[in-house]
């Protein structure tokens, strides 16, 4: 989808891999990123599903962010969840991978 979209994200679209979220401060403004956005999906024959979008929300929640009209922060209810995460002891714990070479 990044590829697909190459040149409207991060100005008029957040991507993930199977979510498209577009966002303006304007409706006229909105409605014209969005145009862009589906004639894209349409030149790549991309299809969606119709009961998976909304449209016209005030704030959505995006992984692990919120996007609203006054911009995107982090999602308040993921806080909790990071502060309590347990301290890495030991290397393994942080996924790192190591080169034998």
């Amino acid at each position: 989808m990044n590829s697909v979209l190459k040149g409207l994200t991060g100005t008029r679209c957040c991507v993930d891999i199977d979510y498209v979220v577009t966002y303006a401060k304007s409706l006229a403004d909105h409605n014209i990123k969005l145009r862009e956005v589906l004639d894209r999906l349409r030149t790549y024959w991309l299809k969606l599903q119709p009961g998976k979008c909304e449209y016209f929300r005030r704030e959505v929640n995006y992984i692990g962010h919120q996007i609203t009209m006054d911009g995107t922060r982090p999602d308040p209810r993921k806080g909790p969840a990071i502060m309590s995460f347990p301290t890495p002891t030991w290397v393994k714990q942080l996924n790192i991978l190591w080169d034998d070479n």
